[in-house]
């Protein structure tokens, strides 16, 4: 009996070994790198993936956005959200052999499903005026897209991260964070302003200027993130060394790249940087994420809110992100003559499109009903619960 009992107990004892051998293994499998939880060394949790909404996939942008997007390893799942039906759209981009997944939702229904578990929230405008149309044009388009959108991002996103894509940024950005201003949950730094175009138009401008590879070359620059309002700061560029006369060049050239490019069109013509843009929004976005995953170096050029300038309350500035947004600003650096005269009336510009901006949006939207206002603060926010 003795015997018999000993080896029962033996085969009990083996059996939940081996019990646990297989549940080590599975989770291991699930998780990769043999971590049980994604959580490091000092017990903090860390990221491994991000879930982007992109409001605005119907528009030409939106589409590249979502195929870029489809193809960076650390976005999980992709929402796509149009005014118009976008299940077409998230049909094609699902026959793409990658892990991330695509979700498709539209109308002003899909708002809440389409952001409601979303790390990061691009909204991207449409842009069906004209390439000359001046800033208020352009803002009038899209006022009551971007006001609806960023009135659900309050209610159903509250803490996710808002990337302002829409053109022009320093009039759309305002309004934006002037909606989140009004709740509970405004953080300034969980708002950012999309500046990565501008980044990349001007790397490109110096690398092929001087016979370079774009990608190596790197142009800080400040001001506003728009083509009329950017201050590149060419005495910072790397790793060449760009001449006064040559900076003057390059500069004139960046500004007036609309009318280069209306030249050679005979007809008139729309939105001719839908790729340029949609390239720059989705290395935005990977900045976002490695700052989200605890990644050390996630820095980037962005439109935020700053106290660095007394004259205007948003600025384009070399910022590091984290898992909460902005976790710091590296500020204004040492300007030369001509940058420091080009800031100046830079911040201005800054401070008349604001007003312009918050003008408009007052004339066009009314105030909710006290009643809705208390239902939209006492909504219970199941992504949280």
């Amino acid at each position: 009996k003795i015997v018999k009992l000993v080896k029962i107990t033996v085969y009990h004892i083996t059996m939940m070994l081996r019990l646990r051998s297989l549940n080590w293994l599975i989770k291991r499998t699930a998780f990769g790198c043999g971590a049980e939880y994604p959580r490091t060394t000092d017990g903090t949790f860390r990221q491994k993936a991000i879930r982007v909404a992109i409001l605005g996939a119907e528009s030409s942008t939106g589409e590249l956005v979502a195929f870029l997007l489809k193809q960076n390893p650390i976005v999980a799942q992709i929402y796509l959200h149009g005014d118009i039906t976008v299940h077409g759209l998230a049909a094609d981009l699902r026959h793409m052999d990658t892990r991330c997944e695509v979700f498709a939702h539209h109308g002003p229904v899909g708002i809440s499903s389409t952001v409601r578990c979303a790390d990061i929230v691009l909204l991207i405008g449409v842009d069906k005026v004209p390439i000359h149309a001046t800033a208020e044009e352009r803002l009038r388009s899209e006022m009551d897209r971007l006001v609806m959108y960023a009135k659900a991002c309050t209610i159903f996103a509250p803490r996710s991260l808002i990337g302002v894509c829409v053109r022009p940024i320093s009039c759309t950005f305002p309004i934006v964070s002037d909606i989140f201003r009004g709740t509970h949950w405004y953080h300034p730094g969980r708002i950012i302003g999309c500046a990565s175009l501008m980044q990349t138009r001007v790397n490109a401008y110096v690398g092929n200027y001087y016979g370079l590879d774009p990608n190596s070359v790197h142009v800080p620059f400040v001001g506003g993130p728009d083509t009329d309002n950017v201050v590149p700061l060419f005495s910072r560029a790397r790793p060449v060394q760009v001449l006064r006369k040559d900076g003057k060049a390059l500069n004139e050239f960046l500004k007036n790249w609309k009318e280069a490019v209306a030249e050679k069109c005979k007809t008139p013509i729309m939105m001719v940087n839908a790729i340029s843009e949609a390239y720059a929004i989705n290395r935005f976005v990977t900045t976002l994420s490695l700052g989200l995953c605890g990644d050390d170096y996630a820095v980037s050029t962005a439109y935020i809110r700053q106290n660095i300038i007394k004259t205007c309350r948003y600025l384009v500035t070399t910022v590091k992100f984290g898992p909460g947004g902005v976790v710091h600003n590296f500020g204004v650096p040492v300007l030369t003559k001509d940058e420091l005269k080009a800031l100046e009336t830079t911040v201005i510009k800054l401070d008349e499109r604001e007003q312009m901006a918050l003008k408009v949006f007052a004339m066009t939207t009314k105030p909710p009903e006290p009643e809705i206002a208390e239902r939209m603060l006492a909504k219970s926010y199941m992504r949280f619960n």
